[in-house]
């Protein structure tokens, strides 16, 4: 399948058949749903790593993700939505591929999410993020770039070297509210940070995940879109699996200055 401009259609979403249940009305109530399609829709090369693609291709990741959103909606109005997009990034893959999970609004998972980020929105008058993003742009140990519309930093609770945080500055509950004009902004932004990443970590392997929850008008003031970009440096052990803590062997601190002194990818 070949990269094509502009592919924002209904039919540019090509699934393919994963290992997960199969898709039904009782599954989407109850258990939610996933969807994946190889990102060969996406690159030239369909074996390229992410490090590869242009300023112009990742912009088409993110129109394509705010498409994708919209069509799972479709299929399962009455379920919150929270995806965590991830092409992955493996130099020697046969192919790469996007996933998207879409959950039911249950008590477990995004209930938790949104009552923790009311109670700090009550608390502080401001969402989470917003808040955390006017912290790294005062303190500036993490931070690494910013633009009028976004900013970069490396994560204080990251769990793996340079694990790195794109935000928008503005309040975004939903990426489905991205402005089609900033697209291309977001993505000469994410091509000059992953290829920060790879210079600095010398690793080509890489995923970016992007945080996005649909939720009711009500919770809106709360909740923030990101996107995350991790390079894997190392597997977790039974430590990490067993206890949800984890051993990131360099501060965020001194990623994230190292972040800063390279050169912006061309």
């Amino acid at each position: 399948m070949e990269y094509r401009q502009n592919p924002i259609t209904r039919e540019w979403i090509a699934t393919r058949a994963n290992s997960l249940l199969a898709e039904s009305d009782l599954y989407v109530r109850r258990q939610g749903i996933s969807d994946t399609t190889q990102d060969a829709t996406f690159l030239n090369d369909h074996d390229a790593c992410l490090v590869s693609a242009s300023p112009g291709e990742l912009a088409d990741f993110f129109r394509g993700y705010k498409t994708w959103i919209d069509n799972m909606l479709d299929r399962a109005p009455h379920s919150a939505i929270h995806s965590i997009i991830k092409p992955s990034c493996k130099k020697n893959a046969d192919h790469r591929t996007s996933q998207m999970f879409l959950v039911p609004d249950s008590d477990d998972y995004i209930d938790k999410t949104i009552i923790n980020a009311r109670k700090y929105y009550l608390k502080n008058n401001s969402c989470l993020w917003c808040g955390m993003i006017d912290q790294e742009i005062k303190s500036h140990d993490r931070m690494i770039c910013q633009t009028d519309d976004f900013v970069v930093f490396v994560s204080y609770f990251a769990r793996l070297p340079y694990e790195t945080f794109v935000l928008p500055k503005q309040h975004m509950p939903d990426f489905r509210s991205f402005p089609d004009h900033l697209f291309p902004q977001l993505g000469e932004l994410c091509h000059d940070v992953i290829g920060r990443i790879y210079r600095a970590a010398h690793r080509s392997n890489m995923s970016l995940h992007l945080h996005n929850i649909v939720v009711p008008e009500r919770h809106s003031l709360y909740t923030h879109w990101s996107i995350q970009l991790i390079p894997w440096m190392n597997n977790w052990a039974g430590f990490e699996i067993a206890t949800a803590m984890y051993i990131n062997v360099a501060s965020p601190e001194a990623c994230a200055a190292r972040l800063r002194t390279e050169k912006t990818a061309k």
